[in-house]
């Protein structure tokens, strides 16, 4: 497993209520999640989920003469979608380059998506990664680099704009190495005379020069993360530096994203809500910034969940039913515990014509890393194993408000026991969906739950706990309410380990 050098401190935890019964589903033996520690934020305004949550498909491939000449087949065979990446070419452009943009033709080819009809597909974003795969290393340092590097950004803003993107996805892995370099090490960046916490003011300085080059010509831009402050490597130590410099330049109109692309990894339900809004690696200067103007989300990956490659201790001895059903449930989950965007990570989607291969991908996946394997469901109609299926039931019972119909206990590890629950359910029976309150209203919101020996229910708003109660009537009372809409959730536990997540109750508050 990855080693982390962040110790998560707002664990949250919140299991799903079931309302159908999964039947001849093998499985393991659930494990107790509840000796997790758990820390209340130390306030409650919290950051508003929308009603319309989002799915955007991530995927390097997309060019934007791709796009356009294939978006109208695109939204056609994956409905479910909200928006893609975009690159204009694949591993050729990335931040930190310091050559200039304009003098190859791969560069900001974005020219074909200007007076496109996108239908639904309304929001989109041009992926770049740290490096390309041809440039040396460039230096924090080095005055004349990120002089080339800001009229890059400038150049790459302009596209986006002209071409009615919403923003950028930054993707902070170093796949190319840009000369061998990770640019978040200090052990690598480091350069004499150079202190390490100079190093970490020149990066934070860095990062908002980068920021204020892309509002200037893009004051609305969405900059989403594919990870920010939680979950980070070790050997990650300047991100959380580059980080607070973007919140430094932050305008008022502009948006940044926490991607949490860890949730690839997660099976067991608790895990969407064990962590939201972590903030004690934010300057404290930012923290109002960091809670009005930055969004969580979750990436979800179609590969791993379906077992197609070898992902050692992530692959737990799931079936192909019980694969099929994480990869529903982890749709669902998402778009649960999201503000927002929800990011959707596949090799290759229906993508018409779209071939993603390579040697890499070959070696570790014997399917080859093609989703297509899976796209019909095989002749056992109990598995129904489509991938674009699964997201679309998952979708449907989200924004219908109803609850996922099981839950998944452990999981997570290939030698972790698991569960999928289903013997509870727990239902928010008030407020209702869509009802209105005033900001100084007292909301009591009241749970009804079904099966044996429940031992309590956990209340959250917007993906984080608010309170529990422990007996019969379920409720729990809100107050000091923020303008906005605000989903609702509700989470029950039986004294056997059964877990179960209600359907999201979404109320909106006015003046």
């Amino acid at each position: 497993m990855r080693q982390y050098r962040h110790t998560l401190q707002s664990y949250i935890i919140i299991l799903a209520l079931c309302t159908i019964t999964i039947s001849n589903i093998p499985i393991g033996y659930a494990s107790e999640m509840d000796t997790i520690p758990l820390t209340q934020p130390d306030h409650r305004t919290f950051a508003l989920q929308s009603i319309e949550k989002k799915l955007i498909h991530f995927s390097y491939p997309i060019t934007p003469a791709y796009f356009r000449q294939n978006a109208a087949r695109i939204e056609a065979e994956n409905p479910y979608l909200d928006g893609i990446t975009l690159s204009p070419g694949c591993c050729t452009m990335g931040l930190f380059d310091y050559t200039d943009w304009t003098t190859d033709p791969l560069y900001l080819n974005l020219e074909p998506l200007q007076n496109l009809d996108t239908g639904n597909l309304r929001y989109n974003f041009l992926v770049l990664p740290p490096f390309n795969d041809q440039t040396p290393r460039m230096s924090y340092w080095n005055d004349a680099q990120w002089e080339q590097i800001l009229r890059n950004v400038t150049s790459v803003s302009e596209a986006v704009r002209d071409a009615g993107l919403s923003g950028i996805v930054f993707d902070l892995e170093h796949y190319t190495q840009g000369g061998g370099a990770n640019p978040w090490d200090y052990a690598v960046m480091k350069e004499a005379p150079y202190t390490e916490a100079q190093t970490q003011n020149k990066v934070r300085q860095r990062a908002a020069q980068v920021m204020e080059a892309m509002l200037a010509v893009k004051p609305d831009m969405i900059i989403f993360n594919t990870y920010m402050f939680e979950y980070l490597p070790k050997d990650w130590n300047l991100a959380d530096e580059w980080m607070n410099g973007w919140l430094d330049a932050l305008g008022p109109q502009a948006m940044m994203i926490d991607g949490r692309e860890t949730a690839y990894y997660w099976a067991d339900s608790g895990k969407w809500f064990s962590s939201h809004r972590v903030e004690q690696f934010v300057d404290p200067v930012n923290l109002s910034k960091f809670r009005e103007q930055v969004q969580v989300s979750r990436g979800i990956y179609a590969e791993l969940a379906y077992h197609l490659y070898d992902w050692g201790d992530y692959t737990p001895p799931f079936n192909k039913l019980q694969q099929a059903l994480r990869w529903e449930h982890n749709v669902y989950m998402s778009l649960a515990t999201a503000d927002e965007f929800v990011w959707l990570y596949a090799d290759r989607l229906r993508l018409p014509g779209m071939e993603r291969t390579g040697t890499g991908n070959a070696a570790r996946n014997p399917l080859g890393g093609d989703l297509t394997t899976i796209y019909a469901p095989p002749d056992d109609p109990q598995w129904n194993g489509d991938v674009h299926t699964r997201i679309a039931y998952a979708k449907a019972k989200y924004v219908n408000g109803d609850n996922l119909g099981w839950d998944i206990v452990g999981g997570d590890e290939a030698n972790q026991p698991f569960n999928f629950s289903s013997s509870i359910t727990a239902q928010i029976t008030s407020p209702s969906y869509g009802q209105t309150f005033a900001a100084e209203d007292t909301i009591t919101i009241t749970v009804a739950t079904t099966g044996d020996d429940i031992r309590k229910v956990e209340f959250y708003q917007n993906a984080q706990k608010v309170g529990e109660d422990t007996s019969a009537p379920y409720q729990y009372t809100l107050t000091r309410q923020g303008l906005g809409n605000h989903t609702l959730m509700a989470r029950a536990f039986s004294v056997n380990s059964e877990r179960s997540t209600s359907g999201p109750v979404v109320i909106h508050i006015q003046q």
